[in-house]
């Protein structure tokens, strides 16, 4: 088992991650890039709150962490949002950056200029280089994946819909994630999500491996091409019923 963190707001100042740190359990931890960079316009312009950025001890724990050997960093696009959706929030979930729904594609050049910008506030910051990749939301498509492989990203983190294994994609290693109340074996959380969900978080650490030891099987199977369709279709149809978007 593989517990995956994906470090967005932080409600406790970083009590939760300093803990599960002292822990000694290998587990991932995803960043948002843009949240290392308070001076960042997405603070003034509205994006976020002004102070939704990671505060100065959430950092430091992170500089810590990253010194950690069976600890791993992850990444999670450079700013977190699309712009057109964003405009029209009200009816589009914006929190994603690789891929829209609605919108064409970003080439592969696009979304790798983004990706290599968030991977350098991450190791300017925290003095690490992010191993996996997670695309805001779960969105991307396969310049996405084409991305991660042309800049060596060794894993690419998936919602995993169907209980799927981990595999490799045309040399790419990929991570169903599940969320912690579903079966499986990768696992994602948000971090301000764990104090309802500690109970089962531990026993998922309790079982972890280090992100090395996970086996990754070379077939592209049918499950795992359903899986990416249903992924697409639960995120539009949250869109049309939390939205009122009208498809």
């Amino acid at each position: 088992m593989f517990l995956n963190i994906h470090l967005e707001g932080c409600d406790d100042n970083g009590e939760r991650l300093e803990s599960l740190a002292e822990s000694n359990k290998p587990f991932g931890i995803s960043l948002v890039p843009v949240l290392l960079a308070p001076n960042h316009e997405v603070f003034t312009s509205g994006v976020y709150r002004a102070d939704y950025y990671y505060p100065e001890r959430v950092v430091e724990i992170l500089k810590q962490c990253a010194k950690m050997p069976n600890i791993v960093f992850g990444q999670q696009g450079l700013t977190h949002y699309c712009l057109p959706c964003f405009e029209q929030k009200d009816k589009k979930d914006p929190w994603h950056e690789n891929s829209c729904l609605y919108q064409t594609g970003r080439a592969v050049g696009k979304q790798g200029k983004f990706m290599k910008e968030g991977r350098t506030l991450i190791e300017d910051k925290i003095g690490v280089s992010p191993v996996i990749y997670v695309a805001p939301n779960h969105q991307f498509d396969e310049f996405s994946l084409d991305a991660t492989r042309e800049l060596g990203y060794r894993y690419f983190a998936e919602r995993a819909v169907l209980e799927i294994k981990s595999y490799s994609d045309d040399g790419q290693r990929i991570l169903p994630e599940r969320k912690v109340n579903e079966s499986g074996q990768i696992f994602y959380i948000h971090y301000d999500e764990i104090k309802i969900n500690s109970a089962k978080c531990d026993a998922i650490l309790k079982d972890s491996l280090p992100i090395e030891k996970i086996d990754f099987g070379e077939s592209f199977s049918l499950d795992r091409w359903a899986n990416r369709v249903l992924v697409k279709f639960r995120k539009k149809m949250r869109d049309v019923k939390k939205k009122r978007l009208y498809i």
